[in-house]
């Protein structure tokens, strides 16, 4: 039994006479492979991320500390003072690229790049995930440095040298909802608990599955704040 005046996704697709019961399970395939188990993948690599890193992620709570309560709502524009927590989604991003190749076009004409005649219908792939390691484009490519993102960090950064989401009108469609589950899941965690890692566990192997996963299962440790 539902609300008739709740939103309801399936109502709302088996009630849509243009929807075949194919489109409906594809349409859900996508939500939770896509929608869910990406943005799981993102949380698990920047938390191991800011278990490693203590002095980051004690400079990422302090700016959380002074907007996000310890309970309760976080209102939206709140999101827009957190310059720190959004830097920290980019770099583990980039040292723990989400896909294996990067966005990946078939190219509709013949076009010259660098020289190179490339013919209609090649296929084009950015390699973000080669790119994102690179000291040409990244100093201290192995190092987890959410500064570079900031206006007082790296001086500059390629427009296309870290595109997680793709680019253009085929990025990905879920980008902004899932960088504000991001947002607020590790507002919340790092407001309320400080994340280390297991004795022994220094570095964590992944694998490309549909988006990078980690090789063997692993746990991290959450130690409650006292700072309220």
């Amino acid at each position: 039994m539902t609300d008739d005046e709740e939103a309801n996704l399936m109502l709302d697709m088996m009630n849509n006479p243009g929807m075949t019961s194919e489109m409906i399970s594809n349409n859900l395939v996508d939500l939770f492979i896509a929608g869910l188990d990406s943005t799981a993948m993102a949380l698990t690599f920047l938390f191991y991320q800011l278990a490693r890193s203590p002095d980051k992620q004690e400079k990422l709570f302090d700016e959380i500390r002074d907007h996000i309560p310890v309970s309760g709502h976080i209102q939206e524009d709140v999101l827009f003072h957190l310059p720190y927590l959004k830097a920290c989604l980019k770099e583990s991003l980039r040292l723990v690229f989400p896909v294996s190749i990067g966005s990946t076009r078939i190219l509709n004409k013949d076009i010259q790049l660098l020289g190179y005649n490339i013919p209609k219908g090649c296929i084009v792939a950015g390699g973000n995930s080669v790119i994102g390691k690179d000291p040409t484009y990244f100093h201290h490519p192995k190092e987890f440095l959410p500064e570079r993102w900031l206006r007082t960090g790296q001086t500059h950064i390629h427009g296309f040298a870290q595109l997680p989401f793709g680019f253009g009108p085929r990025d990905c469609i879920g980008k902004r909802f899932a960088e504000m589950e991001v947002y607020i899941c590790v507002a919340k965690i790092v407001r309320n608990y400080r994340i280390t890692l297991p004795e022994g566990l220094t570095d964590i192997q992944y694998i490309y599955q549909t988006f990078a996963t980690p090789e063997k299962p692993f746990s991290l440790h959450l130690q409650h704040r006292s700072t309220g």
